[in-house]
C-alpha cells in the first residue's frame, strides 16, 4: 500500500473542516463565510491555496479521478475571535488552527500532518452585531490569504517538509502537552490565559519544529482525532471524509510544561528579563508500554522590557523560549548532540537520558539524514 501511496503525482484534495457536516458552519462561522463569499465571487479557498502552492514552487495535481497516491488537504481544526474595547475602538484577536494533512487517497489513510496556526491582531472601529462579524471575517480573510505569514503560505511552504516516503521505519505521534499545575496560572511569569489553548499551541509548535528540524513526519496528533482513531471532516465543496489514523509505533509525550521569568538587569531605558521554558520529553512504545527515553530539559531567552511599557505580554517571550527549547531538543535528537543535552538538562539523570533519544531515532526509526 505504501508503494501505491507515493507512486503517483501528489494530489491537492482541497480545503476541509475537521467537523461533522452539520457542525462545520457553526464551528467555523468566519472561514465558512469567507469561502461562501469567495464562491459567490467565482473563486474558492481551494483555488487560492492551489495558487499559493504553485507560487512557492510546489506542484500538485488537482486531478481527483484517479483516486490514487498521496493527497494533501488543508484542514481547519479551530477558529476563535475575541474583542477588547479600547475607547471607541475594538482590538480584534483572530486565531485559526489548521493542519496540512497528507493521506493515501485510495485507502483513506492519514500518513502525516503539519500544524499551521496563525493569529492576527487588528484595531478597528467599535462595532457590534453584523458589522462585528464582517470585521472579523475580513480580518480572517487577510489572515488566511494576504501576506507572507498567511496560513496559506505557511501551509504551502510546509509541504516541502512533509516527506512522506515509501517504507517509513516507524510511525510517530505526539501526545500532550500537559502544563505543570503550579505554572498554569495567569501572570507572575507563568502561562497567560486559557490552559487548554496554551497546551494546544505548545503541541503544535513542537510538531512544526520537529518536522522542520528532523525532516521526519508525524502522524496527526491525538488531539486532532475523533473516536476510534479517525479524522472526520468535510471538504468545502461538500465531500465527506473519514480518514483512519494508524496506530503509532511510538508516542512523544510532552509533560509538565513550565515557564519562569526573572529580572536580571535594569537601566533608565528599562529592564532585562530572563525567560525560561521547561518541558519533560518522553518517548513511549504503546504496544509494550515501554518507556524508551525520558528527561526534562530547559532553555532561556532574554526579553527586553522598555521602562514606559506598563503591560507585559508574557506569552510572546514564553512562546519564544519554548520555540528555542523545541528546536534545540529536536536538533540534539537528530544529531546526538550530547553537549546540548548536558547544558540544557535540569538534572544529571536527564543529561544521561539525552543520548537515548538519539539512539532511538537513529536505530529504531533508521533516521539517516
Amino acid at each position: 500500500m505504501a508503494a501505491q501511496a507515493t507512486a503517483a503525482e501528489p494530489v491537492f484534495a482541497g480545503v476541509a473542516y475537521l467537523a461533522n457536516a452539520s457542525d462545520a458552519p457553526k464551528l467555523f462561522p468566519f472561514s465558512w463565510a469567507i469561502d461562501s463569499l469567495a464562491k459567490r465571487n467565482g473563486t474558492t479557498l481551494d483555488d487560492r491555496f492551489f495558487r499559493a502552492l504553485e507560487k512557492s514552487g510546489v506542484h500538485l495535481s488537482r486531478e481527483l479521478a484517479a483516486r490514487q497516491g498521496v493527497a494533501f488537504a488543508l484542514a481547519f481544526d479551530e477558529e476563535t475571535a475575541s474583542r477588547d474595547r479600547i475607547a471607541n475602538r475594538s482590538r480584534l484577536l483572530v486565531t485559526i488552527g489548521a493542519q496540512l494533512v497528507a493521506f493515501d487517497f485510495k485507502e483513506q489513510l492519514a500518513l502525516a500532518s503539519f500544524p499551521v496556526s496563525v493569529e492576527r491582531i487588528e484595531i478597528v472601529p467599535d462595532q457590534a452585531g453584523a458589522a462585528f462579524f464582517t470585521a472579523v471575517r475580513d480580518t480572517l480573510f487577510r489572515l488566511v490569504t494576504s501576506d507572507d505569514r498567511s496560513l496559506l503560505k505557511l501551509a504551502a511552504d510546509s509541504y516541502r517538509r512533509l516527506k512522506v516516503r515509501d517504507g517509513l521505519p516507524c510511525k510517530i505521534q505526539t501526545q500532550g502537552a500537559t502544563l505543570d499545575s503550579s505554572a498554569a496560572r495567569v501572570g507572575n511569569g507563568r502561562f497567560p490565559g486559557n490552559a487548554t489553548e496554551v497546551s494546544r499551541q505548545l503541541s503544535d509548535i513542537f510538531a512544526r519544529t520537529w518536522i522542520t528540524v528532523t525532516n521526519y513526519p508525524l502522524l496527526p496528533s491525538q488531539q486532532s482525532q475523533a473516536v476510534n482513531g479517525k479524522m472526520a471532516g468535510q471538504f468545502s465543496d461538500g465531500r465527506i471524509f473519514n480518514l483512519k489514523v494508524p496506530d503509532p509505533d511510538y508516542l512523544i509525550v510532552l509533560d509538565s510544561a513550565a515557564t519562569r521569568r526573572k529580572t536580571v538587569g535594569s537601566s533608565a531605558a528599562g529592564r532585562t528579563d530572563a525567560v525560561g521554558a521547561y518541558m519533560q520529553f518522553t518517548v513511549l512504545e504503546p504496544l509494550t508500554k515501554t518507556r524508551v527515553a525520558s528527561g526534562t530539559f530547559k532553555d532561556v531567552i532574554v526579553d527586553q522590557v522598555p521602562a514606559l511599557q506598563t503591560e507585559i505580554d508574557e506569552w510572546i517571550p514564553a512562546r519564544g523560549a519554548f520555540e528555542s527549547l523545541f528546536a534545540g531538543f529536536s536538533s540534539a535528537v537528530r544529531t546526538g548532540d550530547t553537549k546540548w543535552f548536558t547544558e540544557h538538562a535540569v538534572s544529571p539523570s536527564a543529561a544521561q537520558a539525552g543520548p537515548q533519544f538519539h539512539t532511538w531515532l537513529t536505530s529504531k526509526c533508521a533516521l539517516s539524514h
